[in-house]
């Protein structure tokens, strides 16, 4: 047992308000990787998590698991580390809910800075931390180095931003600038290394200078009693180094984004474990891309090595991104042979592929972007909202274009990485003072607010002043306090005026400081009394007075935070170790609010944003560099500028990192991912190396995005958990939006400036059209598919189809067989002929059905036919069906799909005269008829065709015909007799038809009949065809095949039944 170190019993029973147990609660809801991880006995454990698994949940489960049973670890000795404020604050809202707020507040939990900040505060008196110390922020370490390199005289050779990197980079490697005074980093990046080479020769610090300046700037942070950023890890490890019994209580250490820590933060680890050695990391390597950083990706194969008996978990289930999005993200990232190989299971469905789309410049690029935006929400109904919505660059200049559009177009946005809360002008400067306030030596504190409000103090003035504080070993406030006391001489000349205000800036300042040990008064007190003296509220109005109102609502919000520093409980106490004394502070007062307040301030590396009411709250489009996008996700994202020198950066020394950035902006997409390269950025570009690859841009990427039909849209419903709008919403929406098209053809994917790619292209969509039907699928990837057909998809832009008037009606990609057997009705397609002749069926746009009722004589048979089944003729004469590629017996799948057609009903004399003009009577609409053509024997007797049997006739010889159609020639008609309506027997049948028999339905429209003649013999030997064929014909019933006829025959049904009887009588 650790000394000073007691378990108490309520923690080995401890139990949520429901009354269920913490390690019940915190296992509930895992998969099994996630289980194994929680509840895994190991002491030492690595989880590896890609993007997605659910890395949060399975952390704050690690460690309500721990402080349950059967471990039952006080939450005082287990220490929680993450490397954002957000991430730290996620943690502890989580663990409230599965611990209770009590316990979670007792954890060390937090940032690796602020918890080594706990330490020295406490602790730091051990390794000769002045008490009161504060935290150089980014402003004052480039403040510093400024100062030492003019003094130094290096002005114009060293740049203050290269140094103070420079100082980071051993810094956070935990080097001495002595013996190895530049930096070598391997670079994987032949171009970057020949860039970096000549920036060597140009612009690089020598050793000898960079050695003076390191001390120098040191020097300046000891004056100043302040640590910067590298100093809270360093000088933390040098505490636990020393004195290791400070951490000597810990119990199990908990570290998130393993794979960005730095060597300083993997020795922390080390330190602060170095007792139980009870440790569990969660990481991803392949999301490490922080190397300008000092992230060490190695640390994860170190920490194996160094631990081995270490529990390594795959997390492999992914509960964020479509499946095509992850498939595609694998084949990017696995390019790199050197990482550590994960399986990556998706679990949502397929959906739309991801989508590489090139434009001609970067302008179009913009109007694409905003154009798709705009059309995707149009065709969801608003399903995805603007702030569901983030465009991803690799570099801060790339957004200039996208801004411009939207600015236009008149669509919210912001910008990640933007003015931080802390650094807006109107709230650094109250800042500044209170910096002051709680540590007068801050010299660089000093000289930003001595002459704000203005104080007629010179920039030439404040400079003597800070020249000679330094070489008399004191502090800039000081100088100036004993100077306006009368207490020392200035060191510089001061003006008369110039001297005034700083008397007015001394008692200001001193008669706040009063108040800093006044129990009485609180931190919101003392800050409102300290702009009341300022009167900050008229400075601001007469600097600022555009946007007085929105940047004094920044100021309140201020006030607002600092009221919310509470001191009842002290949140930052570290258990008491036995032999050890802590460093005790002001307790309950002003001042010590103010030293939380302002470490609070100082340590948040995340944009802040202002309260607002829900009703206050706009949806903005997200525009942030895939850096600070890292951990977060959206239902839509754009990646553009994909090509070589942006992903990978010119400048990159490491390829591998790039290829990971890129892999980290594809997995932050939920639903729908898009990729875009310009074809010029300035100069002709190449897309990048990571996707110009056949199996990546041709089979796992769209080169358009998808149309979003409405299965479509119902998929990426169920992949968001959202509700699914109707089709009747989505039109009404896409109607009311004015987008330009449904489609994505509004920009051109060409490079208009290569003609001749161009061209090439189109040969081979062309081919693959003709070929296929349709454009070639992509093998052995899964695709999205949709029940619905998908329209309207063309490889032409919308200016294409203008300028060469062409149709948008293609219909290309999946059809169903209704939709199929639709369209080939519409064609005409008779598909009882061809299962009769056994016939390939041509499609052709004219194809009509011809029927009609004809006479036959014992010479010629008048039948009807389609002029879409094609027939040869033999060199007898005889109709022979063409060849057929399909084997004899097999019909057609529409035919078997579809019903047999019923045959059609023999045509009577009333339905076809009721079909001319239905509002004539009978009688007119025969008479208006012209006159039928009778039938007569060879020796010149009319025959009646229902009962006057054929006359026996010798078999004459001709030469075979062929079954060309022939147009009936007038004269051919010269010998038929004609029978005049005035007749009375056919005025009294008419009469009878009209009373008796009822009105039949309109039948359909007869089509032209074609009537060719054939022989007797001809027509014997064609009724002699199987049973299977004339009972799948078209033809009617009883009618025998014929071939051909000299003329076409207009005959009725009624001329038979009255001119058979004259015909009988005149035998």
């Amino acid at each position: 047992m650790v000394p000073g170190f007691t378990r108490t019993v309520t923690t080995a029973h401890r139990e949520l308000p429901s009354g269920r147990s913490v390690a019940a609660a915190s296992v509930d809801g895992l998969n099994e990787a996630q289980r194994t991880a929680v509840t895994t006995p190991a002491d030492v454990v690595q989880i590896l998590a890609p993007p997605g698994s659910g890395k949060t949940r399975t952390l704050t489960s690690r460690v309500a698991y721990l402080l349950s049973e059967p471990l039952c670890l006080s939450p005082q000795n287990v220490i929680v580390a993450t490397f954002t404020v957000k991430a730290a604050n996620e943690m502890k809202e989580r663990l409230s809910k599965l611990v209770g707020e009590s316990v979670g507040r007792r954890l060390l939990l937090g940032t690796f800075h602020s918890i080594c900040r706990r330490y020295l505060v406490k602790y730091g008196h051990l390794i000769g931390l002045r008490q009161g110390w504060g935290i150089a922020d980014s402003g004052d370490s480039k403040a510093i180095c400024k100062r030492i390199i003019k003094r130094r005289g290096l002005g114009e050779s060293v740049d203050p931003k290269q140094l103070q990197s420079r100082i980071s980079h051993f810094k956070a490697r935990n080097m001495e600038p002595m013996t190895n005074a530049y930096p070598t980093v391997q670079s994987t990046n032949p171009a970057a290394s020949t860039q970096k080479s000549t920036q060597a020769r140009q612009k690089d610090i020598a050793t000898e200078d960079f050695v003076l300046l390191y001390e120098d700037y040191h020097a300046q942070l000891e004056s100043s009693n302040l640590l910067d950023y590298d100093d809270l890890l360093v000088r933390c490890l040098e505490l636990l180094r020393e004195n290791p019994e400070c951490v000597s209580n810990i119990e199990a250490l908990l570290i998130d984004e393993f794979q960005d820590t730095n060597v300083v933060q993997y020795e922390l680890m080390r330190k602060f474990s170095w007792k139980y050695q009870r440790i569990t990391v969660v990481g991803d390597p392949d999301q490490s891309i922080y190397g300008f950083r000092a992230a060490e990706i190695g640390n994860v194969r170190r920490m194996q090595r160094q631990y081995p008996d270490t529990l390594v978990v795959n997390l492999e289930e992914n509960y964020r991104s479509s499946a095509s999005i992850l498939q595609a993200a694998l084949v990017v990232i696995q390019q790199d042979g050197n990482r550590i190989d994960k399986a990556l299971t998706a679990t949502h469905p397929i959906g739309p592929s991801p989508v590489l789309r090139r434009v001609a410049s970067a302008a179009a690029e913009a109007e694409w972007i905003v154009g798709e935006i705009k059309r995707l929400r149009a065709v969801t109904a608003g399903m995805i909202p603007l702030d569901g919505v983030a465009i991803l660059v690799r570099s801060a200049h790339l957004t200039r274009h996208v801004e411009t559009v939207l600015t236009r177009q008149g669509m919210a946005y912001k910008m990640v990485g933007g003015t931080r809360f802390f650094d807006r002008a109107e709230v650094k400067i109250v800042v500044e003072y209170l910096r002051v306030l709680q540590n007068p030596a801050n010299n660089d504190a000093v000289v930003r607010i001595i002459n704000v409000p203005s104080r007629k103090v010179g920039d030439t003035t404040v400079k003597g002043l800070l020249e000679d504080a330094e070489k008399k070993k004191k502090s800039l406030w000081d100088s100036v306090y004993r100077g306006v006391c009368g207490h020392s001489p200035w060191g510089t000349k001061v003006a008369k005026l110039a001297e005034k205000g700083m008397e007015s800036f001394v008692g200001l300042m001193t008669k706040v400081m009063e108040k800093l040990d006044d129990p009485e008064t609180t931190l919101a007190d003392l800050v409102e009394n300290l702009l009341a003296k300022l009167n900050y509220a008229a400075y601001i109005h007469n600097h600022y007075p555009e946007d007085f109102d929105s940047r004094w609502a920044n100021v309140q919000e201020l006030i607002a935070q600092a009221r919310e520093i509470r001191l009842d409980e002290d949140d930052e106490a570290l258990p008491d170790i036995d032999g050890l004394q802590q460093q005790v502070g002001p307790r309950k007062t002003p001042r010590a609010a103010l030293e939380r307040f302002l470490a609070n301030a100082a340590l948040v590396n995340e944009r802040q944003r202002r309260l607002a009411g829900p009703d206050e709250k706009v949806a903005e489009i997200m525009i942030s560099t895939i850096h600070a996008a890292k951990g977060l996700e959206w239902p839509v994202v754009f990646v553009p500028s994909v090509y070589e020198g942006s992903i990978p950066h010119l400048r990159a020394e490491d390829v591998d990192e790039e290829r990971r950035l890129l892999y980290v902006a594809m997995t932050r997409a939920q639903a729908l991912l898009y990729l875009s390269c310009p074809f010029r950025s300035g100069e002709k570009v190449k897309l990048s190396s990571f996707i110009d690859k056949p199996n990546i841009k041709n089979r796992l990427m769209s080169n358009k995005a998808s149309d979003l039909s409405f299965s479509n849209v119902q998929t990426l419903a169920q992949i968001l958990s959202a509700r699914c709008p109707t089709e009747i919403e989505i039109e009404a929406v896409v109607e009311s939006s004015g987008i330009q098209s449904r489609c994505d053809d509004v920009i051109s994917d060409k490079d208009p400036d290569d003609k001749e790619e161009n061209e090439k292209r189109a040969v081979r969509e062309n081919n693959n059209y003709r070929e296929n039907g349709n454009y070639r699928s992509k093998p052995d990837v899964p695709q999205f598919q949709s029940a619905r057909a998908w329209t309207n998809i063309s490889t032409t832009t919308t200016e294409d189809r203008i300028r060469h008037k062409a149709t948008t009606e293609n219909k290309i990609g999946f059809r169903s067989a209704g939709s199929h057997l639709s369209e080939l009705k519409k064609q005409g397609v008779d598909f009882a002929c061809e299962a009769d002749k056994d016939l390939n069926v041509r499609r052709t746009s004219d194809a009509r059905m011809m029927q009609n009722s004809t006479v036959s004589t014992n010479r010629a048979v008048s039948i009807t036919i389609i002029d879409t089944c094609t027939t040869t003729t033999t060199k007898k004469g005889k109709p022979v069906a063409s060849k057929s590629s399909r084997p004899a017996g097999q019909g057609t799948l529409m035919g078997f799909l579809t019903k047999k057609p019923p045959p059609p009903k023999p045509a009577t004399a009333t339905s076809a005269v009721r079909t001319i003009a239905p509002d004539v009577s009978l009688l007119e609409q025969v008479q208006s008829l012209p006159a039928p053509v009778i039938p007569k024997r060879a020796g010149g007797d009319f025959i009646l065709l229902s009962s006057s049997p054929p006359r026996k006739v010798k078999k004459r010889r001709t030469k075979p015909e062929t079954t060309k159609m022939k147009h009936v020639q007038p004269e051919e008609q010269e010998d038929d007799q004609e029978i005049p309506p005035s007749s009375p027997v056919f005025g009294a049948f008419c009469e009878d038809m009209q009373q008796h028999e009822p009105p039949p339905p309109p039948p359909p429209p007869f089509p032209q009949a074609i009537a060719f003649e054939i022989d007797m013999e001809d027509i014997r030997e064609e009724a002699t065809l199987p049973k299977l064929v004339q009972e799948t014909s078209m033809l009617p019933p009883k009618i025998p095949l014929a071939g051909s006829q000299r003329g076409v025959k207009r005959t009725l049904g009624i001329r038979r039944s009255m001119n058979g009887w004259e015909n009988r009588q005149r035998r």
